[in-house]
C-alpha cells in the first residue's frame, strides 16, 4: 500500500496540466502592494495562492520523485531539474516581492501594526518561509544526489536506472488503469500504451535479467507480496493484463509478476 492511501491521503500531480512548467509560473492572483490600514486584502490573497502552490508542490517531490529526478539530472538531463527551478523561482517570488512589500507597508504607517491583516501577514510569511526553506533543503539533496551518482556511476548505467524507473511507473499505471477500464476497447489500450513504453524503453534497460528482478521488486513495494501471489484483486487484474501480450519483454515480466 502507497504511503499516502496509508495515511488516507489523495494526492494529485500538480503538474499534469502542463508538465515541466514550474507551480510557481501558475500564481495567476494579481500582486498588489498593500497600503495604509485595511488595504492589504489583494495582498495577502497572492500570498495564500502562492503558500498553496508551494504545499502542492512539496507534497508532489516525496523521497522517490526526487530519486527518479536525480537519476535524470546524473544521466542525461543538462538544464537544472523542475525541482530546483522551482525553488528558486518561489525564492524569488517571496524574497524579491513580497517580502519587500511587507516591510514597506509598516515601515511607512505605524498603525499599520494594529491591523488585524498586517498580524495574519506576519502568520502567512512565517508559513512562505518555511514552504521557501523547505522547497530549498529539497533542491539542494536532489542536487547532491545527482552529483552523487555521477561520480559512482558512468552514464550507461544510471541510464539504464532511469529507463527501469519510467518502465516500472508505467506498469504501475498500466495495472491501476485496468482495473479502472470499463470496457474491453479501453483494457486493450491499456495493454498497448504499456507495450509501447516497453518498446521505446528496452534499448535503455540493461541487462533484461536485471531490469525484471527491478520491475518485480518495484511490484512488491506498491503492493505487497501476498496481494500479487495471493488471488487479490490485483493480481487478477495483472493476470488479464498478461493475456495476449505481444512484447517478449512484457511477457517475461509478468511471468515473473504471476509467479509459477
Amino acid at each position: 500500500m502507497a504511503e499516502a492511501e496509508y495515511l488516507g491521503l489523495t494526492l494529485e500531480n500538480p503538474y499534469q496540466n502542463q508538465p515541466g512548467k514550474p507551480l510557481a509560473l501558475a500564481v495567476t492572483t494579481q500582486f498588489a502592494k498593500p497600503h495604509g490600514a485595511g488595504h492589504g486584502e489583494q495582498f495577502l490573497l497572492f500570498a495564500d495562492h502562492m503558500l498553496r502552490m508551494m504545499w502542492d508542490a512539496l507534497a508532489y517531490w516525496t523521497p522517490e520523485r526526487i530519486e527518479h529526478s536525480a537519476l535524470a539530472r546524473a544521466g542525461e538531463a543538462a538544464e537544472p531539474s523542475l525541482l530546483s527551478r522551482e525553488a528558486s523561482l518561489f525564492a524569488a517570488q517571496y524574497f524579491k516581492k513580497w517580502l519587500p512589500a511587507l516591510h514597506e507597508w509598516a515601515r511607512h504607517d505605524h498603525s499599520v501594526r494594529a491591523s488585524g491583516q498586517y498580524e495574519r501577514a506576519l502568520f502567512v510569511r512565517d508559513l512562505l518561509q518555511e514552504a521557501t526553506q523547505a522547497l530549498e533543503r529539497r533542491s539542494t539533496a536532489l542536487e547532491g544526489r545527482a552529483l552523487d551518482l555521477r561520480l559512482r556511476f558512468d552514464l550507461r548505467h544510471i541510464q539504464a536506472l532511469l529507463a527501469r524507473e519510467d518502465l516500472a511507473a508505467a506498469l504501475i499505471s498500466a495495472v491501476d488503469q485496468a482495473a479502472l477500464a470499463a470496457d474491453k476497447a479501453r483494457f486493450d489500450a491499456v495493454r498497448e500504451e504499456l507495450e509501447k513504453a516497453a518498446a521505446r524503453l528496452e534499448p535503455r534497460l540493461g541487462r533484461l535479467e536485471d531490469a525484471i528482478e527491478f520491475l518485480w521488486e518495484r511490484s512488491v513495494k506498491q503492493w505487497g507480496r501476498e496481494e500479487l501471489l495471493a488471488g487479490g484483486p490485483v493480481r487478477k487484474t495483472v493476470g488479464a493484463l498478461a493475456v495476449g501480450l505481444r512484447s517478449a519483454l512484457m511477457s517475461a515480466v509478468f511471468k515473473k509478476l504471476l509467479g509459477p
